[in-house]
């Protein structure tokens, strides 16, 4: 999936070669070092959402713990949201 990520693509062809000098050795080599460490993480996680997501599944859950799983997850974004929302950015 990260491989065909717009995003992914974009940030490692248009915006991070800007900020590496054209005389610099071995900048191909970092970038592309860069970008499959950003496939293989982005892999990983992928991987681990669907573990998990696996497990929960095997068990079966009544409709009363998805709505209360899917209240606590909310809450988690949306505190999340709130605490970026006033970070201070000075």
């Amino acid at each position: 999936m990260a491989m065909a990520n717009p995003k992914a693509l974009i940030l490692f062809t248009v915006f991070l070669p800007q900020f590496v000098s054209s005389g610099t050795s071995g900048a191909a080599a970092s970038l592309l070092a860069a970008g499959m460490a950003y496939i293989v993480i982005e892999f990983v996680c992928a991987w681990g959402y669907a573990a998990v997501g696996d497990r929960i599944g095997a068990h079966g859950l009544t409709n009363r713990t998805r709505r209360i799983m899917d209240r606590v997850t909310g809450s988690a974004m949306l505190g999340l949201a709130g605490w970026l929302a006033t970070e201070d950015h000075a």
